[in-house]
């Protein structure tokens, strides 16, 4: 098992291995040193190559907080590795439970049925209560397992988190988001309501809270769309096999199999213009009244040819996801302002109370806006099929909303 971490503003990387004897923890900083202490020792080995490494006393306090911050990124790393199981897990009961709702569903349609068809029905119905009790029991094993790992104060438990989600999101949302945007959405809340309660908040910073939503964004819209832009892209061009994972040009952007793709790559197929923050914006501690928005036009990254292939490609792509995307304006210059407020969470040195809240309510939404989410899942006619929907009503961008509270 290994883990990453950083301390005192520097990053390690730490991994636990067994010696003859024992077990002995090590701890690599960027440079490549090494610290390495037996379990249940105080004195360790520190430098870049064992034969030429110093002894140390591990029990000094900067070294033993070191330690004891490998140790903690270990056994959240462990926990992690149990959480993706029970998410996994949790999947096959879903792929269970669809797969018993269509028999089902079968068999319900026939008005009359043999004696024999009536017990496969009961049976059936009681396979499907099970199968529905299993994968609440495991969301629930999940939830604990979440608090458990949680190095920051229980200021509202993970399950009370989720329920404040699900009812701003709404439950038909909620629903089709992948497990691990769950989790990311409950935790970005939890962070803000920690946060919010600490004492001297006025120039707290929100980068914990506002890097799970960017996450979010990436799960649920980028990485579906390239993945099945490229699947399309291979269909119109014969030459490429998807067994090779020959990278296709579309504009600058090389597309493959499995490839890694950006908020802002995203936006520059969708449109050539969108409406963003301002550079002047973002430096403010308090959201600016004036000054908030621009227009940015980027028509040389992309062709018009390789345009119309992408409005092609989410015309026949029978996604909801699409409908939205198709919106192109109104979805680059969403898009557009998450890029921002996300690498702000990511890589600025603080992110301020109202750039957090604006990410919340351009993903998730507020009592007078619908989010990304939202628009998206909005068309329960739709979500039948792929558990996914859209609002067909084009998002603007001339308010200036309040941040009281989300």
């Amino acid at each position: 098992m290994a883990a990453e971490f950083y301390y005192n503003k520097c990053r390690y990387t730490c991994c636990i291995v067994n010696t003859a004897s024992s077990q002995e923890l090590r701890i690599r900083n960027e440079r490549g040193e090494v610290l390495a202490v037996e379990k249940g020792k105080t004195i360790g080995l520190q430098g870049k190559r064992r034969e030429n490494s110093k002894r140390v006393n591990v029990s000094q306090p900067y070294l033993y907080n070191l330690i004891k911050a490998a140790m903690n990124a270990l056994e959240i790393a462990d926990k992690s590795r149990m959480l993706m199981e029970q998410e996994a897990m949790i999947e096959k009961q879903n792929e269970q439970v669809e797969l018993l709702k269509q028999e089902l569903e079968i068999f319900q349609r026939n008005k009359i049925l043999s004696l024999e068809q009536e017990d496969k029905l009961l049976h059936l119905q009681n396979q499907l209560k099970e199968h529905e009790f299993l994968v609440e029991k495991q969301k629930k094993k999940i939830l604990k397992l979440e608090d458990a790992q949680s190095q920051f104060p229980q200021t509202i438990s993970l399950e009370n988190a989720e329920k404040q989600v699900k009812s701003k999101l709404g439950l038909l949302a909620w629903n089709c988001l992948h497990p691990a945007s769950q989790r990311d959405l409950r935790n970005a809340y939890r962070y803000y309501k920690m946060i919010k309660t600490e004492e001297f908040t006025t120039s707290a910073d929100y980068s914990d809270a506002g890097h799970p939503l960017g996450l979010v964004a990436e799960r649920e819209i980028v990485n579906p769309f390239f993945k099945q832009l490229y699947q399309f892209l291979l269909t119109k061009n014969t030459s490429v096999s998807f067994f090779e994972k020959t990278p296709i040009l579309l504009g600058s952007i090389n597309l493959i199999v499995d490839g890694e793709y950006t908020l802002g790559d995203l936006r520059i197929l969708l449109s050539q213009q969108w409406q963003t923050f301002t550079k002047f914006s973002l430096q403010q501690e308090t959201m600016p009244k004036t000054n908030l928005y621009y227009t940015v036009e980027r028509s040389d990254k992309i062709s018009q040819a390789d345009r119309l292939l992408v409005q092609q490609f989410l015309r026949q792509w029978k996604h909801p996801l699409s409908f939205w995307l198709a919106q192109s304006y109104a979805a680059a210059s969403t898009i557009d302002q998450i890029r921002k407020l996300r690498n702000i969470a990511a890589h600025s040195n603080s992110m301020h109370l109202w750039q957090f809240t604006e990410l919340w309510f351009l993903l998730v939404g507020s009592k007078t806006r619908k989010g990304v989410l939202q628009e998206i899942h909005h068309n329960s006619s739709l979500t039948k099929n792929v558990c996914h929907a859209v609002k067909e009503k084009a998002v603007t961008f001339n308010y200036f909303p309040t941040y009281s509270s989300i």
